[in-house]
């Protein structure tokens, strides 16, 4: 038996070990590439929840605009009914133009 029929324990680990390590190694990679994938699907839920929510926004505040908007065109319409009232000679409210100038 010559030497090199023997077989070192010491390499035998190593090789053992690097073997060991490299398959930890792929498994943390396989781990952390599922762990990627999930978190890149919550991110684009989050992101279309989000859009959906700024469209909502934009949409409620395209409404208040235009209620804005209606109320202002009803306001110089009374406005407008009052100016005539008064230009008839007829008297605003059940105190006169007076009462309702100070409130």
């Amino acid at each position: 038996m010559s030497i090199d029929d023997v077989k070192d324990p010491i390499t035998d680990e190593a090789a053992a070990d690097a073997a060991a390590s490299i398959a930890k190694a792929f498994q943390d990679v396989q781990a952390g590439e599922e762990a990627a994938r999930q978190a890149e699907e919550r991110l684009s839920r989050l992101e279309a929840k989000i859009e959906e929510l700024l469209a909502s926004a934009e949409a409620t505040v395209g409404d208040k605009d235009a209620l804005a908007r209606e109320l202002g065109a009803v306001a110089e319409e009374l406005k407008a009914v009052e100016g005539g009232v008064e230009g008839e000679g007829g008297e605003k409210g059940e105190g006169g133009g007076k009462e309702d100038k100070k409130q």
